[in-house]
């Protein structure tokens, strides 16, 4: 009889062990560097976590029209969430439009439709609604990226932060933005470009790539205008020092990192084959002055373009 305990205790015990690594085999995030999400919410919020230090959220005001990626055009900022259900490609949709209208990289996207947040809530109150919403998300699966381990570190991180680190802003709010009304009555928040670049580089610097410093040249290997522009705005405000934006000599349909073999173990050569998933192709930088060179693909143009 103790046997047959022991055995069906152990059955559970493995069972238990597989569901959690299968956990943490999906994982986005290692949990020890930061962590920048976009929330479908009201309004819509990014938020950028670093643990054990602090957190920014930065709210998107409904009104303010946003290009979605892969040829939507523009659209409400609020609006974007549905269409990418009504097209088939749900959170991944809003992600790749507020990561380029932004200039932020971002991990992961959540829907948080219950949750509603203003600039004037204290880091108190905004903290325990947050918390909230990611138990919720855990307990009924709800629709995210985030893997169940993302979503159980994501919370524990969050609880350590203490409310006076936690600083909520409003895009509307921070000079960047200007109200027009169209011919036909559409109220319209326009958005001065430069100066979204200088906020967003002041609230979502990574302090390791500012701190490695490594210069980094971006180069576009797909014939198609403008990518390796919108490649370096990603990187610079992160706080990556780009030192050129340029093309590469040939077409490539991967993104390809370069560099020896010590910088491409850094933090930042790590953060950049995330983003664009490259893969290190050697040392050979062609004659670049850069510690790094970044040459985009074929795959990276048709992620923001094609439908």
């Amino acid at each position: 009889m103790k046997k047959g305990f022991l055995l069906i205790f152990l059955i559970i015990l493995i069972g238990l062990v597989y569901k959690a690594y299968g956990f943490w085999h999906q994982r986005l995030w290692d949990g020890q560097n930061r962590l920048n999400l976009v929330a479908e919410s009201h309004p819509i919020f990014v938020s950028s976590l670093a643990p054990r230090k602090e957190m920014t959220i930065l709210l998107i005001p409904d009104d303010i029209f946003v290009e979605a990626i892969r040829g939507f055009g523009f659209y409400r900022a609020k609006s974007i969430y549905k269409l990418g259900q009504l097209e088939g490609q749900g959170g991944e949709l809003l992600l790749g439009s507020i990561q380029e209208f932004l200039g932020v990289p971002l991990d992961g996207h959540v829907v948080m439709e219950s949750l509603k947040l203003k600039a004037d809530q204290d880091g108190e109150m905004v903290k325990k609604l947050l918390l909230s919403q990611i138990w919720l998300l855990l307990k009924s699966k709800g629709k995210t990226n985030l893997s169940a381990w993302d979503l159980a570190v994501f919370w524990w991180q969050l609880k350590k932060i203490r409310p006076s680190k936690i600083t909520l802003v409003n895009l509307g709010q921070l000079g960047a933005c200007s109200e027009t009304t169209l011919a036909d009555g559409t109220r319209v928040i326009n958005v001065d470009s430069e100066r979204l670049n200088q906020l967003v580089n002041q609230l979502f610097e990574d302090e390791k790539i500012r701190a490695e410093d490594l210069a980094l040249s971006v180069l576009n290997g797909t014939g198609q205008f403008g990518l390796a522009k919108k490649a370096a705005r990603l990187i610079s405000n992160l706080g990556g020092r780009v030192v050129e934006a340029g093309d590469w000599q040939s077409t490539v349909l991967n993104c390809q990192l370069r560099g020896a073999k010590s910088q491409v173990k850094s933090y930042t050569a790590q953060k950049i084959k995330k983003i664009f998933g490259c893969q290190w192709t050697g040392d050979d930088l062609a004659g670049h002055r850069a510690d790094l060179v970044i040459i985009l693909g074929e795959d990276y143009w048709q992620k923001l373009n094609k439908k």
